[in-house]
């Protein structure tokens, strides 16, 4: 026998010949192979189906019992397969929801508006040079100055939105600029709106002190007269208000703000905090009378009728208070505090985020001067008259489709208290800004005054209530993650990551509220979740794990 092996080996030398191998055991394997996957496919289909169904835990039993000898499978272990197969579906399940809802909220937190999309260019081209100088975004820019035009209306302009429900809207907006402290909140409010402001009012005051002074010469000359002239040139005599006319204020109160809506009917006025927390430090007059309720009244453009026991104090028909206020993310959350918002009165606001961001040298850029420019703007519609504005057809079937039909279906399937007080003030906002809008496009023909609104005009109003509600949901989901939703948590670790490079579990618990009491193990669990989903990468081990965003 070694002969004959010795010789087919030489064989296989000399010739290159190859010995058959017995094909018997690859064979088997692959059988094997086979049928074993084609009968854990078929136990996955019917364990699936079972699933589907969402049979009780009493039908469910007999259902195992009886499929199990047809499966040829023992009956405990297709009951152990069920349940693992059930919490893996279930897994996927969830993590395909918070993979969803984890790219909204990137999506709406990351986007930002063009201004040349809203404005004319006349208007959008200084605007977007002085972002570009000071690292703001263009939303902020756009915000403080459509709030600042919508206080130069003449009191009683309002937007007919639908005449069958008699429904209008008066130009007043409500506005936020949320940001960290440092980000440059203050500079661009008193650029676009408190320099320009305090220039005409500085003008009134001069003619307001003139005004006096004639008064007291017309006086003077009437007491050299005879008496019995001096009676007949008092009754003449027009005496000026006995208060000043003003544009903005910088720290109002409710009695100040009636008192000056009585002395000058015609008269908005913008309510204008650097700091916001102190608007809403309600019941400052310690007098037992709320303050919010008169706050949220002005909203509507409502008349004040101020009765007291010396008499009747104010009395106008309607009054028209625009508010802007800058306050940092974690005081409005404090003040929000969980963002059910019962009376509407966060949804009141228009809220624009400025996000941490990096600060850059803009030395050699030319210096935008804006002042002189804001001014001829914001006098041309103080001089307007007092107007009211309409839709036409497309304008209005534009709007219904989108409140009633986009807006509305939102409202009345969200489960967050807050999001739905939002949607629900989502018409009245977009007809105020489509009113300034229209009243801004028409500076340029010198007709501020026209009043019929198209449809493009309604599109860019549209456009940007769809940033600004997106705006108030990416806060709101600070609030959410503060309350240990996940979604709402990663959204915060991509973001930051974003922002300034890798991260340690340290730095997330360290710089982002809502880690505080996390554990650093844990937040490194999320850090793997999110490379999973194809958020970021993550480097290191054990405690030296960070996670970087920057793809």
């Amino acid at each position: 026998m070694s002969n004959i092996v010795d010789q087919i080996a030489w064989i296989e030398q000399e010739y290159g010949y190859e010995s058959p191998k017995p094909p018997k055991q690859k064979i088997v394997a692959e059988k094997i192979n086979t049928d074993y996957l084609t009968a854990s496919q078929q136990v996955t289909e019917v364990v699936d189906k079972i699933i589907d169904r969402d049979f009780s835990p009493t039908d469910l039993k007999p259902v195992l019992q009886y499929l199990a000898p047809e499966l040829r499978w023992n009956e405990q272990a297709l009951e152990k397969y069920y349940s693992l197969r059930k919490e893996q579906r279930e897994d996927e399940d969830f993590t395909n929801e918070i993979n969803n809802e984890l790219n909204e909220l990137l999506t709406i937190t990351a986007g930002d508006v063009e201004i040349k999309d809203f404005l004319p260019d006349w208007i959008a081209l200084p605007l977007n040079s002085y972002c570009k100088n000071t690292q703001t975004r263009q939303s902020i820019a756009l915000l403080t100055f459509l709030t600042a035009c919508s206080a130069c209306h003449k009191v009683g302009t309002k937007i007919l939105v639908d005449y069958s429900k008699n429904w209008l809207q008066p130009p007043l907006l409500f506005s936020l600029l949320v940001s960290p402290t440092g980000q440059g909140k203050s500079p661009i409010v008193d650029a676009l709106i408190q320099e320009p402001f305090s220039s005409i009012q500085s003008e009134w005051k001069k003619a307001y002190d003139q005004q006096k002074q004639d008064h007291k010469f017309e006086l003077d000359d009437i007491k050299g007269l005879p008496k019995e002239e001096q009676i007949a040139a008092m009754r003449e005599v027009v005496p000026p208000p006995d208060r000043e006319k003003i544009l903005f204020s910088t720290d109002p109160t409710i009695i100040g703000l009636n008192l000056q809506f009585n002395t000058y009917p015609e008269q908005g006025i913008l309510g204008l905090y650097d700091e916001a927390s102190k608007l809403f430090a309600f019941d400052r007059t310690a007098s037992g009378k709320s303050d919010r309720a008169d706050l949220l009244s002005y909203y509507n453009g409502y008349g004040v009728s101020e009765l007291r026991k010396d008499g009747i104090r104010t009395n106008v028909p309607q009054t028209s208070l625009s508010i802007l206020g800058a306050i940092q993310p974690e005081l409005l959350l404090e003040l929000m505090s969980g963002c059910e918002d019962p009376s509407g009165q966060w949804a009141r606001f228009i809220i624009c985020n400025q996000p941490l961001q990096r600060k850059l040298p803009s030395r050699n850029q030319p210096m935008i001067e804006m002042k002189d420019f804001l001014i001829n703007i914001y006098q041309r519609i103080l001089k307007a008259p007092k107007t009211l504005y309409t839709l036409d057809e497309a304008a209005g079937k534009l709007f219904d489709d989108y409140l009633y039909f986009d807006v509305e279906s939102k409202r009345m399937t969200t489960n967050q208290l807050g999001l739905a007080a939002l949607y629900g003030k989502v018409g009245g906002k977009v007809a105020r800004l489509a009113l300034t809008l229209q009243a801004i496009e028409m500076l340029e023909t010198d007709r501020v005054d026209k009043a019929l609104i198209k449809i493009e005009t309604m599109e860019k109003a549209i456009a940007l209530d769809k940033f600004f509600t997106n705006q108030s949901k990416a806060f709101y989901a600070i609030s959410m993650a503060n309350q240990n939703e996940l979604s709402p948590k990663l959204a915060l670790i991509v973001n930051r990551s974003k922002q300034v490079g890798p991260l340690t579990a340290r730095d997330v618990q360290r710089f982002i509220l809502a880690f505080r009491k996390d554990d650093p193990s844990q937040i490194r669990e999320w850090f793997k979740r999110l490379e999973k989903l194809g958020k970021g990468k993550c480097h290191g081990t054990g405690n030296r794990l960070t996670f970087n965003a920057r793809l």
